[in-house]
């Protein structure tokens, strides 16, 4: 029952009485949004707005002097609000200029405006400490970063765990993806790490480097090239430094192990280096690798460049095709169908059919057609891009032809808006040599996984697709930049004299773009990695080789593994005779459209090489 409202005869109260209205609760105030026009003539909007305007041309040019000039502005106007993107720009500038006090003072300020800081925040402190080699403050922050994320990860665990409780309906919406948790913060990523990494190696602290390394496991994170220079450099800092004191065989033998055990990994994990870590190498090969006695071993390094056959003249070995295991390409496969299948009952139902339809044709196919990829190439004429269906049958056509056993793989929106084409899309249909995705689906996920799925090292992929988003959203890239180099093969379309469409194909290297390591006794490595990788852990190794990246003009090394080299779109010029293998010539003459290979290792001409002084170089063959 409502209360009854009174009304006051005089504006005043009767002290003697109970008035029921007391006891209602006042509603909150609506916060009033301004528009557009509003904010612009706010004052306080316009510094804003000229204060974030100044850092992100800082940003761009890397002005840390004119990021810290924002910030004293900033002081001296604090009713501006500013966000803590905002802050992050600024502390990033100065950790990159090695700017302590100041990137100190902005980090301090952030705090007493009550701002949390995010990922890019702790990432820049803990670079800006570890480079500055104050290792207690860019561990102490690190862990408070790391404490944030735990509580996170319970946080969003806790709220999962009601949303179960409540029905399985309630639980889909979650996705599956990334978690951030409740409170922000992020996740700890590898920019994280690397600033620690490399400080920890300064100082020749092993056991701090093997504890992160450890962490990088627990966090599911994959190190990169900066990371395992900062464990080469280490160990060969700290072997170096044990020589002088007199090194044990004991000792003598953990920094052996250590060390086989990190390249290793590093040759599964990236596929090229820069010129940094060609110089670490060096330096463990040349000047601290050591004997079973203690006494130094050196090896063999230079340059080479191998032939059209994988053959290097310098080292004296022949370079082999590498394949994933298979146990990684069911890892990869089930990784992708986590990314298609999340938050939604509906496209795991859609999904479900697609595996049926291959299970129903196991092992048919072995050429796998991007269709959407393969109809749009050449085909933006004066802005408008129109998907060319009989270009997708030329491609098709061609690999019929050689015996091979295609899948289109395409949208059914564009069979829908090409009716004009019907007869040619029923008799694919009717061949099966067609496979339409239902409205929304994303495509790209499901050629992808029926090429992975096959788990054939023979089989292929027709597309020009970068598939930089494949490759990013992926919980282990690194399966896949290994798979893509070995499997997808390029193309071009050309008019030939008769005024018909043809095509050249490209297929991948003779020999894998990639670390390779060459061990006693075996002659075939090729072999053994497609394999569980036994024979090859317990054999010693005698030599290694490893890409080399060309060196940018500007800062003179890449240190993102993780980039990989992208063509221009519409590009007509031909590719180089190291960056693709051999082309099923379907048509003299004829350039692909794009000018680099499937593992983004585009100009990496020369190699690296180490190997063991003393032992005969064998010729490694590839069997396939």
């Amino acid at each position: 029952m409502e209360p009854t409202k009174r009304p006051a005869s005089d504006g005043a109260s009767n002290p003697g009485e109970s008035t029921e209205t007391s006891h209602v609760p006042t509603p909150p105030a609506k916060k009033v949004r301004l528009t557009k026009r509003q904010l612009r003539q706010d004052p306080l909007y316009q510094q804003f707005f000229k204060f974030r305007t100044e850092l992100n041309r800082c940003s761009a040019a890397s002005d840390c002097k004119g990021a810290v000039d924002v910030f004293r502005q900033l002081q001296q106007n604090p009713d501006v609000k500013c966000n803590v993107h905002m802050f992050g720009m600024m502390i990033a500038l100065c950790a990159k200029a090695g700017d302590v006090a100041n990137g100190q003072a902005i980090y301090s300020y952030m705090q007493e405006k009550g701002l949390q800081p995010n990922e890019v925040v702790y990432s820049s402190m803990v670079k800006l400490y570890g480079d500055s080699d104050d290792l207690e403050n860019a561990r102490a922050t690190f862990d408070v970063f790391l404490a944030k994320v735990a509580g996170n990860e319970v946080e969003l665990q806790n709220k999962k765990t009601k949303k179960t409780a409540k029905g399985p309906d309630s639980a889909a919406g979650d996705g599956g993806g990334k978690t951030r948790g409740a409170s922000g913060g992020g996740r700890i990523k590898l920019r994280t790490l690397v600033p620690l990494f490399a400080a920890y190696s300064r100082v020749r602290n092993i056991d701090a480097c093997q504890q992160l390394f450890q962490l990088m496991g627990d966090l599911e994170l994959d190190p990169n090239e900066p990371i395992f220079r900062a464990m080469i450099d280490v160990f060969a800092l700290a072997c170096i430094d044990a020589r002088v004191h007199g090194l044990t065989p004991e000792k003598a033998t953990y920094f052996r192990d250590s060390m086989k055990f990190i390249l290793r990994d590093m040759k599964d994990s990236i596929l090229s280096i820069g010129h940094k870590t060609k110089n670490s190498l060096q330096r463990w090969f040349r000047e601290a690798c050591p004997g079973a006695d203690g006494t130094p071993r050196p090896w063999e390094v230079g340059t080479c460049v191998p032939n059209d056959k994988g053959h290097c003249q310098e080292s004296g070995f022949t370079l082999g095709r590498i394949h994933i295991r298979r146990s990684e390409y069911v890892t990869l496969a089930s990784q992708i169908e986590k990314l298609v299948v999340r938050g939604s009952a509906k496209r795991e139902r859609q999904w479900n059919a697609f595996k049926k339809f291959i299970a129903a044709r196991s092992g048919k196919y072995d050429v796998f057609i991007d269709g959407a990829n393969v109809g749009f190439y050449g085909q933006n004429k004066g802005g408008v891009c129109r998907i060319n269906i009989p270009q997708i049958g030329v491609a098709l056509e061609k690999w019929v032809e050689l015996k091979r056993s295609p899948l289109i793989v395409m949208h059914k929106h564009h069979r829908l808006q090409n009716r004009q084409h019907e007869a040619l899309f029923a008799d694919w249909e009717r061949r099966g040599l067609l496979y339409a995705c239902e409205k929304g689906n994303n495509d790209d996920w499901y050629w992808l996984w029926a090429a992975v799925h096959t788990c054939n090292p023979d089989s292929v992929l027709i597309s020009n697709d970068e598939m930089k988003d494949h490759h990013f959203n992926m919980l282990r890239p690194k399966y896949f930049q290994r798979w893509k180099i070995r499997h997808q093969t390029r193309f071009h379309f050309s008019w030939g004299s008769d005024g018909k469409r043809k095509i050249d194909f490209y297929l991948p290297a003779i020999f894998t773009r990639c670390i390779q390591s060459h061990h006693a006794g075996i002659k075939n490595t090729s072999a053994s990695e497609s394999s569980d990788g036994a024979e090859l852990a317990d054999s010693e190794v005698i030599a290694w080789h490893f890409p080399l990246r060309d060196p940018k003009p500007a800062n003179g090394d890449q240190d993102n593994s993780e980039r990989t080299t992208s063509a221009v779109k519409g590009s007509h010029h031909p590719p180089t005779s190291s960056s693709v293998g051999p082309t099923i010539r379907l048509r003299v003459g004829g350039v692909p459209a794009v000018h680099a290979d499937a593992g983004g290792v585009q100009g990496a001409t020369k190699w690296f090489f180490c190997k063991r002084v003393g032992i005969e170089s064998s010729v490694l063959e590839d069997q396939h």
